[in-house]
């Protein structure tokens, strides 16, 4: 669990960046430029910026810029098929579910957190899971409505939304406050994805998208505080 001293800090600085964040729907995003390519190609850690985009755009071209990144195999547990988590987008977050639609339509596995009860978080050490979420069967899932409600096992049909073990992501697409050049980034503060990037495969792509407000010159980070490999910023 966070010290109180850290929850505080991160709660504060995430504070300020979302305030700035309510404007968004009237700005216009100009930055440096870079390809999609180059996510593949550069060196860790990797923001590339991209100029030209608008909050209306965004989500289809990022839409692009994570399908062409995608690895070309599946790991081997998925039995060949793909699979990819993303997140429920909350108020004016970069929304990555044109992504999700376009790799359900090419039959890949999308997942999304699932926040876990005190007790179930306490049996795992994980403040979340991934579960399986078919894209007809997104509107009944509660938690796609309901992100940051934590639900037990029980709350939850497994057959319909079966959680997804981190180490079959072949992909994760991860929300974030601020970030800075060298990839750190900045949550909400509760830490649920420093502890389940970890967890993760080595050869699963990490990517985190945002808008180019939310570029800070600096994150301040603790021990526990992963930086992003890629981040694709508009």
């Amino acid at each position: 669990m966070l010290a109180s001293s850290d929850s505080e800090r991160s709660y504060s600085a995430a504070k300020a960046v979302s305030a700035r964040l309510i404007s968004l729907s009237a700005y216009q995003m100009v930055a440096s430029t870079s390809t999609h390519e180059e996510i593949t190609e550069m060196t860790n850690p990797v923001v590339v910026t991209h100029s030209g985009w608008t909050p209306v755009s965004a989500g289809t071209r990022y839409c692009s810029v994570m399908m062409s990144a995608a690895p070309t195999a599946a790991t081997a547990s998925t039995a060949g098929q793909r699979t990819v988590a993303v997140y429920a987008a909350m108020g004016s977050e970069a929304d990555p579910a044109a992504f999700a639609a376009a790799a359900a339509a090419r039959g890949w596995r999308v997942a999304y957190p699932c926040m876990l009860s005190a007790i179930d978080a306490a049996a795992c050490g994980q403040r979340m899971c991934m579960r399986a979420v078919a894209a007809d069967d997104a509107s009944a899932a509660p938690f796609i409505a309901h992100p940051t409600r934590a639900f037990a096992a029980t709350d939850i049909d497994s057959n319909h939304f079966p959680i997804v073990p981190a180490e079959a992501l072949d992909m994760i697409v991860v929300p974030l406050v601020a970030f800075d050049q060298t990839g750190a980034r900045l949550g909400y503060g509760g830490g649920c994805y420093d502890r389940y990037l970890p967890m993760l495969s080595p050869a699963c792509q990490i990517i985190g998208i945002a808008f180019d407000e939310q570029r800070v010159d600096h994150v301040p980070t603790d021990a526990h505080d992963l930086p992003l490999p890629h981040i694709v910023s508009a």
